[in-house]
């Protein structure tokens, strides 16, 4: 054996031999590791963009989604579905594009199952003609929404033109060309803006440790998401920046932040004006950056106005505000709006009111005192009285307008909704520095009147003349009277009244930015069927339940059959099934359940006597869900609990 391994054949065999056997794992590894960088790539889709100069012109918005989607793909950094798959899976759930509204496209997005989706607008075009021909302009802006939160987390405004063509060119060929020009800049410019990402290494009670820091772009107050998968879990801001590590302040959390969980940078997307420049070129907006106007900071002399003032924005103002569906008792199917003030806001002082606006209605449907930080939306009508206030530099001081609308419209079951709270809040005019516009306030009557001239004075002399009286350092100009000659030693005549009903510091009114919640639908509470309530149970038992979907509002709701053998449904006594996520009507059913054999359900409903069970229902649209469980602390509209009966023992044989 010896010999022929050391023979010219023996070694060729040997080689293929030991090539054989180590080949199957160097491509076990090598296709792993390809389909691990498959899998790397994020999921992104492109809806068709909205025409904002013309309704009629929808294939441009058409043309826009094609060629931002077809450039981004070539970045090779995002699995982008093809648009034939997104146009069909939108034609199946039954919608138009362009789409109506953002809460649509977090639809599609979801039932695309992709971690980003992209849509924008066509700003504007024009065709310019010159001797050599004409050639058009366009201008876009794409937007990049977390699927989870709902928030941009990319974006770009750019404008480009076509090459010159000849005059017989359709005008639309030329605009078409043009978008595909923007489209491939924005791509470009999306793929080059490097987002920070990161993922929680630790977590405190308000905190959290991410594994990137100022290489990866990670800076100082950045606003940031909290994801587990396709959910957002929280959101937080960037409070200490390291190298390669960051701490954030977790400013929302709803199911608990933990290791694992994946942290995504919030983008101010630029604007975009209408029309071009005269090179071509179009006007950008950038985000504005919160700033404290300068020509009156000397006058912010209380702390808390000046840390008010430094940061004016609705985020600043109001901490995120909360959307959670609700069964009201009394009010029947309702929305729960709740938010939490920030910083000078929490002095009840500022505060005059807060506002809640819809997004159906894009009005005002709810106001409440400032010490408040609750209301409900519900389905009846009402007159709403409120004040329409700008946000603003703090330069003008605003008087209180307020109107009242009326029979305003309530809320619709089974239909989705997201809301605004912004706050109206006064400050007074001389700690701005500023008069006229406020709502005038008095000054209490009874000022010190009379000033006394200095005593001692020789006869005759004449007491000092224009002797003012101050109030709220505002100067009344009253004199006292002149030419009244003192006595040796007496005091000149007082009792000089400074005029009354003078106008003291006005108050300036202001509104805050408006601060969004996220989705809410509120829902009639889902109907059971079978078994009836007071029922025998069998062995292996089936529920069945009317579905919550409203057949207007094309909607994908979760239900979770839970069985207890107490009527508060205790955690540690119940039993819980998510079922299914279904946009179906009429009646729904479970798969049986053993309720005496599966070890799956707690032993004390698997030997109680009596068990209840209900149907809870949620929108899987909703963040963060329906009001908590008072006892189970789930996120569900809950049915009412029927009552099932365990078949008694058979009696005892006769004697």
């Amino acid at each position: 054996m010896r010999r022929f391994i050391a023979s010219l054949p023996g070694k060729i065999i040997s080689n293929v031999v030991i090539a054989a056997l180590v080949l199957p794992y160097m491509m076990l590894g090598l296709a792993t590791k390809g389909y691990a960088q498959v899998k790397a790539l994020p999921g992104w889709a492109v809806v068709d963009f909205v025409n904002k100069k013309s309704a009629s012109g929808n294939t441009f918005g058409a043309e826009a989604a094609r060629s931002v989607a077809g450039s981004l793909s070539k970045t090779g950094k995002y699995d982008v579905q093809g648009q034939d798959t997104v146009a069909r899976t939108i034609e199946g759930m039954g919608l138009t594009q362009p789409l109506p509204d953002l809460q649509n496209v977090l639809r599609v997005a979801t039932e695309l199952k992709v971690q980003t989706i992209v849509t924008g607008e066509v700003n504007d075009y024009m065709i310019v003609r010159s001797g050599a021909g004409k050639q058009a302009r366009a201008s876009i802006r794409v937007v990049c929404y977390d699927s989870a939160s709902g928030l941009p987390v990319n974006g770009a405004a750019v404008s480009a033109s076509s090459i010159v063509r000849a005059n017989d060119v359709s005008d639309d060929v030329l605009v078409n060309d043009a978008i595909s020009q923007a489209a491939a800049l924005a791509a470009n410019t999306i793929s080059q803006q490097t987002l920070p990402i990161g993922t929680v290494l630790n977590t405190g009670t308000k905190d959290a440790l991410i594994n990137n820091g100022s290489r990866s772009g990670f800076t100082m107050g950045m606003k940031v998401i909290i994801t587990r998968g396709r959910q957002q879990v929280g959101s937080g801001e960037v409070i200490e920046v390291q190298p390669d590590k960051s701490t954030i302040k977790i400013t929302r959390q709803e199911l608990g932040i933990q290791p694992g969980d994946k942290v995504r940078a919030i983008f101010d997307v630029p604007g975009i004006a209408p029309g071009f420049k005269a090179d071509g070129s179009a006007t950008i907006v950038r985000p504005k950056a919160n700033s404290t106007p300068s020509g009156f900071v000397t006058t912010l002399l209380v702390l808390g106005l000046v840390m008010f003032l430094a940061s004016k924005s609705g985020g600043d103002v109001i901490a995120t505000p909360v959307a959670e569906a609700y069964n009201d008792q009394t009010n029947g199917p309702s929305v729960r709006i709740s938010w939490r003030p920030n910083g000078y806001a929490k002095g009840n002082a500022v505060k005059q009111s807060w506002q809640v606006f819809r997004n159906d209605v894009d009005a005002v449907v709810r106001t409440v005192a400032g010490t408040n930080t609750v209301a409900l939306d519900d389905t009846l009508p009402r007159d709403v009285t409120f004040s329409i206030m700008g946000t603003n530099n703090f330069t003008v001081c605003n008087g209180l307008s307020q109107q009242t609308s009326t029979a305003v419209v309530g809320i619709t079951p089974g239909r989705p909704y997201q809301y605004q709270v912004q706050l109206i809040f006064a400050i007074s005019s001389t700690d701005l520095g500023l008069t006229g516009g406020g709502t005038g306030t008095t000054a209490s009557t009874g000022l010190t009147t009379g000033t006394t001239a200095s005593t001692g004075l020789t006869t005759g002399t004449t007491a000092s003349t224009g002797t003012t009286a101050s109030t709220g350092g505002l100067t009344t100009g009253t004199t006292a009277s002149t030419g009244t000659t003192a006595s040796t030693g007496t005091t000149a005549s007082t009792g000089t009244t400074a005029s009354t009903g003078t106008t003291a510091a006005s108050l300036c009114y202001f509104g805050s930015e408006r601060a969004p919640t996220g989705f809410a639908t509120p829902i009639n509470p889902p109907g059971l069927v079978a078994p009836a309530n007071n029922a025998t149970m069998s062995s292996s038992q089936q529920f069945t339940f009317n579905s919550v979907v409203n057949p207007q509002y094309d909607q994908t709701f979760e239900y979770e059959l839970q069985i207890s053998s107490t009527l508060n449904f205790t955690p540690a006594t119940t039993y819980k099934k998510v079922l299914f996520q279904k946009r179906d009507q009429g009646t729904l059913a479970s798969d049986p359940v053993d309720l005496t054999n599966d070890t799956s359900v707690p032993s004390s409903v698997r030997s109680a006597s009596v068990v209840y069970w209900r149907i809870g229902a949620r929108n899987v649209l909703d963040f963060p869900g329906p009001v908590k469980d008072a006892f189970t602390g789930d996120r569900y509209i809950f049915s009412t609990a029927n009552q099932l009966k365990r078949p008694g023992s058979p009696p005892p044989p006769p004697l």
